[in-house]
């Protein structure tokens, strides 16, 4: 059986340890947005965590919890709710401040995310399905799963026009040539927190200070789907697309 391999041309993008400096300078640039949308969540999660973490099932079955774990629930309630309404904001405000232009205001960031909400957190949910399915049921490698729609979010920030599906496909046609980088790129962020957890896991803050620190490293991914989007040609894609519109299925 003979199989055809995409050579891979990740050689032609930047080093991903390179792109840090880069993610850095971002990253203190727009500490006031990333303070809204994600410290304040991800700290009120830590401390809901904290204060919840004896709190057992049966205490909770019968409401039996003592002033601290109840603080815990009530923490841990609000992140998650905070961490829904902020995904589709934070995804567009990494994507925009990685254009090499003025990063949105918060007020944009809100007003443009919440109106891609839809596309953004349905390709989003699309993606971690076919990634855990294929993970587990090895219908499609995990990894190869991974590489392909990663990005996903990211697509449909700067694609909300397409359907979840073009989206998908979108992203997976375009990080094909590039597989390496994608990998290099999250083995660097995993890396990074892993090197964190190990220096200040340890120490009584060092939840808090890990949390600060990793957002560092925040704008790494969408950095490196930048330079995918600025290289890989779409035109093929495009025309793709072009023609599935312009000849649809007959009922």
């Amino acid at each position: 059986m003979k199989i055809n391999l995409m050579p891979d041309n990740s050689s032609s993008l930047t080093p991903s340890f390179s792109l840090l400096p880069k993610s850095y300078r971002l990253a203190l640039k727009t500490y006031e947005q990333i303070a809204i949308l994600f410290f304040i969540p991800s700290l009120l999660g830590t401390l809901g965590d904290i204060y919840a973490s004896s709190l057992k099932y049966t205490q909770f079955v019968h409401f039996q919890l003592t002033n601290a774990q109840l603080i815990g629930l009530i923490l841990l309630i609000v992140w998650v709710v905070l961490s829904l309404i902020n995904f589709s904001p934070s995804v567009y405000f990494r994507v925009e401040s990685s254009k090499d232009r003025e990063p949105p205001t918060l007020k944009e960031c809100y007003s443009i995310g919440f109106k891609k909400a839809a596309k953004i957190l349905l390709s989003e949910i699309a993606a971690i399905l076919i990634i855990a399915i294929g993970t587990i049921a090895f219908i499609i490698p995990g990894v190869l799963a991974f590489r392909r729609y990663i990005f996903s979010a990211y697509y449909a920030a700067d694609n909300p026009q397409l359907s979840i599906r073009d989206i998908l496909d979108k992203s997976a046609q375009e990080t094909k040539p590039y597989s390496a980088s994608v990998y290099a790129t999250f083995g660097v962020v995993i890396l990074y927190s892993f090197m964190l957890e190990y220096i200040l896991g340890g120490f009584a803050i060092g939840s808090i200070i890990i949390i600060i620190l990793n957002y560092l490293i925040l704008f790494l991914p969408v950095l490196r789907y930048q330079e995918i989007v600025s290289i890989n040609p779409t035109t093929s894609f495009t025309s793709k697309i072009n023609k599935r519109l312009s000849n649809p299925k007959k009922p």
